[in-house]
């Protein structure tokens, strides 16, 4: 039988050191191309002490501004910080 996938997810503190950060996308995601650039706009707390990281991107798809939600390992996995 197979283990339930768990989710991680940043600390309020975590999350609230990277608001404002400058990211850039490592892969593809949900229609946002690899290399695509972003910042961190707002933390979301998805379960108790538990929080992703929403990411506005700089560019629009059909003429909307595109944001995502990232949890930390999800983060590593697609993101990097841009320097």
């Amino acid at each position: 039988m197979s283990q339930p996938v768990m989710t991680v997810r940043f600390t309020k503190q975590e999350a609230q050191s990277k608001l404002g950060s400058k990211v850039r996308s490592k892969i593809a995601v949900d229609g946002i191309p690899a290399g695509a650039s972003g910042q961190i706009v707002q933390v979301d707390e998805i379960e108790r002490n538990g929080f992703d990281l929403i990411v506005e991107w700089s560019l629009l798809i059909q003429g909307k501004r595109q944001h995502n939600w990232f949890s930390k390992d999800d983060f590593e996995r697609c993101l990097m910080d841009e320097i």
